[in-house]
């Protein structure tokens, strides 16, 4: 079974443009992921999944520094991107990884590949509102992937690559990690969305330089730090509203 991890990115984001390249720890926002997902003993392959616009390029310099793969797709279609870019390089399931998560963690990724390879569900993702966002990915079939191309239109659907299936729990085989309690701290956001979120996780960066920065030493740090998490506690999710909603309606 072939896993590959694509990271979905672009560098004209509206609320904080060209984030990916602000710099974290010795190098920039999108180094410091690929760097960290290459620490994971079960990706096959890791792809810088963007645009084909001009100012994606840069991306591309990137990804021949670091020796990983490049894939340019529609900016506006990510699910075909994705899977275009699972099909090029011949995956069986991706590990759906978002360019704005530099702190995702690379060991929980390895123990969902065990449990995905195991069960192999159509998808394997975390029990929302447990762990703390931007640590994690969902590890997805990549004829899953498909299925959702091939059974909606909706815009959407189409700009989010799980919402198809996280929508039809009846189409799909939807298999929730059970966090282990030392992983949950679902109120910390790492995931870069404004400035303010890149300001609490370069705190965290610099202020851990020399320990292993997995989920489990984060949230230990930020515990006992509690008054750095008002540095981005006031940013607006979308998501979290979705969450709560999906939850809700499928009585989870």
């Amino acid at each position: 079974m072939i896993i590959v991890a694509t990271i979905e990115c672009r560098l004209n984001s509206k609320r904080l443009p060209n984030k990916l390249l602000l710099p974290l720890g010795n190098s920039t926002v999108i180094e410091f992921l690929i760097e960290r997902l290459k620490k994971s003993k079960f990706i096959d392959k890791i792809i810088i999944a963007t645009t084909k616009k001009n100012i994606d390029k840069k991306l591309f310099k990137i990804s021949r520094k670091h020796h990983v793969e490049f894939f340019g797709g529609s900016e506006n279609n990510v699910l075909k991107r994705v899977y275009d870019a699972a099909k090029k390089f011949n995956a069986d399931a991706i590990v759906q990884v978002s360019g704005d998560s530099p702190l995702t963690d690379p060991k929980i990724i390895d123990e969902w590949v065990k449990i995905y390879k195991k069960e192999k569900p159509d998808i394997l993702s975390e029990g929302w509102n447990n762990l703390p966002s931007g640590i994690t990915a969902p590890i997805i079939k990549t004829e899953s992937l498909k299925t959702c191309l091939n059974q909606t239109k909706k815009k959407n659907d189409l700009e989010h690559v799980t919402k198809f299936i996280f929508s039809n729990p009846n189409i799909f085989n939807i298999l929730f990690y059970k966090s282990k309690k030392n992983q949950r701290y679902p109120n910390l956001h790492l995931c870069v969305d404004e400035i303010y979120d890149y300001n609490l996780v370069n705190f965290i960066v610099k202020n851990n330089r020399n320990k292993e920065l997995n989920c489990v030493n984060i949230i230990r740090f930020c515990k006992k730090n509690k008054n750095i998490l008002n540095i981005n506690r006031k940013v607006f999710r979308k998501s979290k509203k979705y969450h709560e909603k999906y939850l809700k309606v499928n009585n989870l």
